[in-house]
């Protein structure tokens, strides 16, 4: 089958308002650097939303919900707070002060030992070699581009893909101890990118429930694949805390699977939550996402 065609860098939503006056409402276009300032905050953002989902999971915990409920029955019996059997109604509403008092430090704690790990991985990933200069990274290998979606002239997502070559047979890196001077003299052609990375995705979430964001990832997708036609797979990275990437990479035709070098587990820069939380891959080859673009293209009449 022959590659999807290249998508124009103009409005790509199905379904988009334009204003005639100002031009188009929606508008998928690469990253500038007016967009700097905006982009950081929503890779910020990616980020630390993972927070409340991990803060729910473990306010969720059945250990955590039994040392709540051991707390409040040990000062509900100090304070003599039981609900008499034979008394009046409104004493089954005497225990509630104490579930709700020590419910505070739980909710607290969680949310405070959580956030920690979240800021430091924040910080970590605004320092990568790829979010410092965006345009000299994402411009180094074809079926590489960051992409910004506008609306009504502001930044509300983004998609980062990252398209390199494979490694050698394997993976390893030179020993250094023998010195090749042939290399040194003739260094190696670089490869044709085969394999392409999802690095950075994201959606404000005021506008998820318009699926905007399937609309996203397929550009990027169908930008990666026709800019670079040795590619084959297209890898993007989800984990327990995000289960909304997990369905944008369902929509896409995306299946878990080993990652670009062969992992179960994305190499993370930096550790999730007290749990600990990974994220894992979920890849397309080029023939399965030719066959799912043409499907989407179809449903929306294009």
């Amino acid at each position: 089958m022959a590659d999807p065609a290249p998508v124009p860098s103009g409005v790509q939503v199905p379904g988009n308002a334009v204003d005639g006056r100002d031009g188009p409402i929606v508008q998928m276009r690469k990253f500038e650097p007016r967009d700097l300032k905006e982009v950081r905050l929503l890779l910020g953002y990616s980020i630390m939303e993972q927070l409340a989902a991990a803060n729910t999971l473990l306010y969720t915990n059945p250990f955590v919900i039994v040392a709540w409920l051991a707390l409040s029955s040990v000062m509900i019996g100090l304070m003599d707070w039981w609900p008499d059997p034979s008394g009046p109604a409104w004493t089954w509403l005497m225990p509630l002060p104490a579930l709700a008092s020590c419910a505070v430090p739980f909710l607290f704690a969680i949310d405070w030992l959580n956030r920690a790990y979240f800021e430091d991985l924040t910080r970590r990933v605004l320092a990568q070699e790829d979010t410092v200069d965006i345009p000299a990274y994402y411009s180094r290998a074809p079926g590489s581009g960051f992409w910004v979606l506008i609306y009504k002239g502001n930044p509300i997502g983004l998609v980062a893909k990252d398209a390199k070559g494979k490694k050698g047979k394997d993976g390893k890196k030179d020993d250094g101890k023998k010195l090749d001077h042939s290399r040194i003299a003739h260094p190696p052609a670089p490869t044709a990118p085969t394999v392409a990375l999802v690095r950075h995705f994201h959606l404000d979430a005021p506008y998820r429930p318009t699926f905007i964001q399937n609309d996203l990832l397929a550009h990027g997708l169908s930008q990666a694949f026709a800019a670079a036609p040795s590619l084959e797979t297209a890898y993007f990275r989800v984990s327990k805390l995000t289960p909304w990437l997990e369905e944008v990479s369902k929509t896409m035709g995306m299946r878990r699977r080993a990652g670009p070098t062969g992992e179960e587990l994305a190499k993370d820069v930096g550790r999730r939550g007290l749990m600990g939380w990974r994220e894992w891959y979920v890849g397309v080859g080029r023939e399965k996402w030719e066959e799912r673009y043409e499907e989407m293209r179809e449903m929306h009449g294009l």
